[in-house]
Order: C-alpha cells, then structure tokens, then sequence
C-alpha cells in the first residue's frame, strides 16, 4: 500500500511538473533583441532613398510619445512634407504601454489621412494602407508601398 502511494504520489508530480513546463512554454515570448536591431533588419526590405534616421525628439514632436518610457526605438522618416513613407518600431517595457502608442500613431495616421485625401492621392494611398500593429513586446508602424514586406520582414525577425 505504501509503495502504491509513493507510485501515485511520482506519477502526480511528473504530471504537475509538465502542466508547469507546458504553462511557462506557451507564454507570450521575451524578445532579447532590442528595436534598433529589428529595425535594421526591417527596413532592408524597404525603398529607404531619402528616408532619415529619427531622434526621441522627432517621436515626440511627431506623436507625443515620450521614448524615455520605452525599452527602444526605431524611427526613420522623410524629410519631404510631401513623402508619408516611415517605419517606427517601438518596444514597450511592459505590457500594456503598447495601448497608448497605438492610440498616438492611430491618431496622427487618421490627422495624415486626412490632410493628404484631397490633394495627393498616391501618398493617401500609402497611408490607407499602413500596417499598424502590436507583436510581442513591439509596436510595429510602417507607411509605403512595401509596408506589407517589411512587416514581413519584421515577423520573421522576432
């Protein structure tokens, strides 16, 4: 009888431990790298000509985000009033900050949508069809006409 229990007892603990193994497994996934490493490899994929590495300053100006809040960045835009291509990766320090970003750049995207419908139909273009989205520590934006392959690109990378 004795033997029986301590039979009973291992078979529960092994249970116990890969119901803990398969938990801990299924998690969202950390992400060591840092934005500015998937960033380089994003924007390899995307016709960057005239496209300018972008400061915390310019992420400020442009959506108010304060960067001091994040983990990092990765923000590269024109210079051109008239060119809406960019691509901005951010990686949030802990879930939930991701909301307040998206809310930010949804914001300026509708602003740009708005402001370009009228008068330049190719870059209003490329801004209804901007990839926006959250992905495992990342918030991943990209206006231009290889948004799709670059957030390929950026998938793959994670």
């Amino acid at each position: 009888m004795k033997q029986a229990l301590l039979k009973f007892g291992e078979i529960i603990s092994i249970v116990c431990l890969l119901v803990f193994i398969v938990f801990v497994s299924s998690g969202e996934k950390i992400n060591n790298q840092s934005a500015e490493e998937i960033g380089q490899k994003s924007i390899s994929v995307m016709d960057s000509e005239g496209l300018i590495n972008r400061d915390s300053l310019h992420i400020k100006k442009q959506y108010g985000i304060d960067t001091a809040s994040v983990n990092s960045f990765f923000y590269y835009s024109s210079d051109d009033n008239m060119d809406v291509r960019e691509l901005l990766i951010i990686k949030v320090n802990q879930s939930g900050d991701e909301d307040n970003i998206i809310i930010a750049v949804n914001s300026k995207l509708s602003d740009k949508k708005t402001l370009f419908e009228s008068y330049a139909p190719e870059q209003s273009a490329l801004l209804k069809n901007a990839v926006l989205v959250y992905k495992e520590g990342f918030v991943f934006y990209c206006v231009g006409k290889d948004a799709d392959t670059v957030y390929s690109k950026f998938i793959s990378e994670l």
